[in-house]
């Protein structure tokens, strides 16, 4: 016999957020959104030589930005909550962003299981490359070069 799948006292999660001074709600991404937001990502990556994961690619920082944006929600008393939109969101400093994002990404359930040991030493490839060009360039810059 299948039990039931009760979905009625499941609630969005919300985390109130206070930016300047200013009421916001950071919601739980819809199933719209969360679909928007990995399409994105997806764009953004590459595959790992093995093809078992994925690694940030040209415009995955973007993808952050379109998650927080997708989230977060301007506090408008007597009316409906709106989306503040990404040029918003492209205008906050990253101490503010880089939070709300990893409590976007988890109270969103888009904490994907991507920590496996294949694919974070992939990731260490990835980024030790891209450490080793920018202090590469910056070396030649500072170089004349």
């Amino acid at each position: 016999m299948t039990s039931t799948m009760d979905f009625d006292s499941i609630a969005p999660q919300e985390v109130p957020v206070r930016i300047k001074g200013k009421d916001y709600i950071l919601k739980e991404c819809g199933a719209g959104g969360s679909v928007t937001y990995r399409d994105a990502v997806m764009k953004a990556s590459r595959l790992t030589p093995d093809g078992l994961g994925i690694i940030p690619g040209a415009g995955s920082a973007e993808t952050e930005l379109l998650l927080v944006s997708l989230c977060l929600y301007e506090k408008v008393e007597g009316k409906d909550d709106k989306t503040v939109g990404l040029p918003f969101v492209k205008g906050l400093s990253l101490l503010i962003l880089n939070p709300l994002y990893r409590k976007a990404r988890e109270i969103s359930g888009l904490n994907d299981d991507e920590n496996t040991v294949p694919l974070l030493r992939e990731k260490i490839k990835y980024l030790t490359e891209r450490l080793e060009a920018l202090e590469k360039a910056k070396v030649d810059s500072a170089s004349g070069k």
